[in-house]
Formats: structure tokens, C-alpha cells, sequence
């Protein structure tokens, strides 16, 4: 009897280290690297990706300024790219000559352009992307909705760090920090679907010295600039999964002034075509 007792004491035990030691061993961390190659898994697999080379996308777009809380402007998007060319054009039906009319962000593989909106400036946020023409020109603009998106080849495109989790919208994502191959003056963050790796969204950022005004004058001594990229709404499209809406916020405090800019696109018109290059980088249609 006392060797039954033993026995099932000595089974009891057994079991009860072993649950334990099944709720208190995390899983396995992945590397950066398994996140991204996750993620181009997510979009597609590598034939649909590479037949889906040619894309024309349309819908509609409307932006407005979130800081002055005034009306959104309504009007129509078009989204285009090949594996080393992109362009995203909104134009707004507006009479007020105060509103904003459009913008316009080429990339023909060699040069960036964006023209201005106003007789003598662009836009605030196609400033910021001249200023920085990497967001374009490394293919991380725009992410998985164009052909071009860097994270597809991205074993040559710079390093990736795990920096841990973080909740986008209530959605838990793992964040990593990515280092362009060729350097930036940007700090740029990913933030991928934890369950999904579906890209939700990319952050630029960029501090710089204003001046030499004391911080205990109550202002600002530096100048602080935000570009945010969100993806949502996902959907299949020949084979790929891709965000149906496409948001874009351009925040900045300076000195001088401050602002926060949002455009919004819904896309409703996905087009592929494996062997004719979209017409935008020959003549330039209008959304």
C-alpha cells in the first residue's frame, strides 16, 4: 500500500512540473528576418507576386487637416508600379483656391518627382518625401500595394531588428526597426500582424535642432516630423492579399508652425497586367 501511495505521489508530481513547465516556456522568439519572410508569405506566393509585376489600381481618396478640424476633400486616387517603378496620384475637385488640388509622387526607377501644388511650394507631405527621397527611391512607399515594395527582396535591402510588440488599433503586431542598405537620417518602424504578418504600418521619423531656444522658455528647441503609412481592409486580389485602404498622416511641429495631414484612399479597382507596363510612366493619366 505504501509503494501504491509513493508511486501515484511520484506520478502526481511528474505531471504537474510538466504543466508547469508547458505554461511558463515562451515560444520561440523569431528573428526579423522570419517576420519579413512571413509577411511576403502573407501577400502571396512567389508566382502570383511575380505575375502580379504590372498593377494599376483606382479609387477614391480624400484628405483633410486633422488639427484645424475642417471638412475632408473628396476626389479620385490612382495607385501604379512595376518592380522598380511607382507613382501614387490623387487629384480633388475643389473652387476654393485654398483647398488642396492633388498631389502627384513619380518614380520612374532614376529620378523623383513631385511637382508643387501652389504656384511656389508642394504640399507639406510631398516636401517631406522630396526631403527624404529614400522613402521612394528604397521602395518602401506604399508598401505591399506596389509591385516594387522592397520587403520582397529583402535580403538585399538593409537590416531589420526586432524591437518587441506593440498594439496598432488594438491589433498586437511585432515592430521592427529597419535600416536602409546605404543609411537614412530617418528612425523608420514596420509593425506587422502578429497572427497574420500582414504589414499594417511603417513610421518615419525625424528630430531635428531648431535653434538655440531654451527648453525651460516652454517651446520647442527642436523640429519634429512624422510620416505614417497605414494598411487595412485586406482582401485577394489575382492571388495576392492587399489592403483595400491606404492611409497616409504627415504630423510636424516646428517652431514656426504645426500641423497634422491625412489623406485617405479606398481603392476599389485592382488591375495586372504581366506584360504591358502601366501608361502613367509614358503620358500620365489623371485619377
Amino acid at each position: 500500500m505504501r509503494f501504491r501511495v509513493i508511486r501515484w505521489g511520484s506520478f502526481i508530481m511528474a505531471a504537474i512540473l510538466l504543466v508547469s513547465d508547458a505554461f511558463g516556456q515562451e515560444k520561440p522568439k523569431l528573428k526579423a528576418e522570419e517576420i519579413v519572410a512571413k509577411h511576403v508569405e502573407s501577400v502571396g506566393t512567389p508566382d502570383a507576386i511575380a505575375a502580379a509585376v504590372n498593377r494599376k489600381f483606382q479609387g477614391t481618396a480624400q484628405v483633410r487637416n486633422v488639427r484645424r478640424n475642417t471638412s475632408s476633400v473628396v476626389g479620385g486616387a490612382f495607385l501604379a508600379s512595376t518592380a522598380d517603378k511607382l507613382v501614387a496620384l490623387m487629384a480633388f475637385e475643389t473652387t476654393n483656391p485654398a483647398d488642396y488640388k492633388g498631389e502627384r509622387i513619380i518614380f520612374d526607377g532614376k529620378k523623383l518627382t513631385i511637382p508643387y501644388v501652389t504656384a511656389a511650394e508642394r504640399s507639406p507631405t510631398g516636401t517631406f518625401v522630396f526631403e527624404y527621397p529614400e522613402i521612394a527611391q528604397k521602395y518602401m512607399f506604399g508598401g505591399a500595394l506596389f509591385a516594387s515594395w522592397a520587403l520582397v527582396d529583402a535580403g538585399k535591402i538593409g537590416k531589420f531588428e526586432v524591437q518587441g510588440r506593440e498594439k496598432i488599433e488594438g491589433v498586437e503586431t511585432y515592430k521592427i526597426k529597419y535600416s536602409p542598405k546605404g543609411g537614412s537620417s530617418l528612425n523608420i518602424r514596420m509593425y506587422f500582424d502578429a497572427a497574420t504578418f500582414r504589414h499594417l504600418r511603417t513610421e518615419y521619423t525625424r528630430t531635428e535642432t531648431a535653434g538655440t531656444v531654451r527648453v525651460d522658455e516652454g517651446r520647442l528647441n527642436e523640429n519634429r516630423y512624422k510620416l505614417i503609412e497605414d494598411f487595412a481592409d485586406f482582401g485577394e486580389f489575382n492571388g495576392l492579399t492587399l489592403p483595400k485602404t491606404y492611409k497616409v498622416t504627415f504630423r510636424y511641429e516646428t517652431l514656426r508652425s504645426s500641423a497634422e495631414i491625412e489623406w485617405v484612399i479606398k481603392l476599389t479597382r485592382f488591375g495586372f497586367d504581366p506584360k504591358a507596363e502601366p501608361e502613367i510612366f509614358s503620358q500620365g493619366p489623371t485619377p
